[in-house]
């Protein structure tokens, strides 16, 4: 997701130095609230093209909401509301902290190695 992330501001920072459009703005902190039983620290960033700058009518304002827990270091929500690429919300559900069971590194008791022949030392003519 970080990639994604990181991948979807290059492109906006390419756009914008593409159409002159401003970057978005410092964000607006939102403060703490709870979400899925961990405390996140909220932001929002908003962001204009204004009107005729792409060839559209009016201004187009952008918004990213995004909610970052630092014990988790990770955004339990994330909104991203562009009218060029539509609302997108990601939220994390079911969070749990600890170890994985021990189970899912088991090796499966049906598991067999199998040899596979040695591949063949002549290659086909082309003809």
């Amino acid at each position: 997701m970080l990639e994604q992330l990181r991948a979807r501001q290059q492109a906006q920072g390419a756009v914008h130095a593409a159409t002159g459009q401003k970057a978005m703005r410092p964000g607006e902190d939102l403060g703490a609230k709870e979400i899925e039983g961990f405390t996140a620290s909220g932001i929002r960033h908003s962001g204009m093209i204004p009107a005729g700058q792409i060839g559209n009518e009016k201004p187009i304002v952008k918004v990213n909401e995004v909610w970052w827990c630092k014990d988790l270091n990770a955004v339990l929500v994330g909104i991203y509301d562009d009218p060029l690429f539509g609302r997108r919300i990601m939220r994390l559900t079911n969070i749990q902290v600890g170890e994985p069971d021990s189970q899912l590194f088991q090796i499966p008791p049906d598991y067999t190695i199998q040899e596979l022949p040695a591949k063949s030392k002549t290659a086909a003519k082309p003809q």
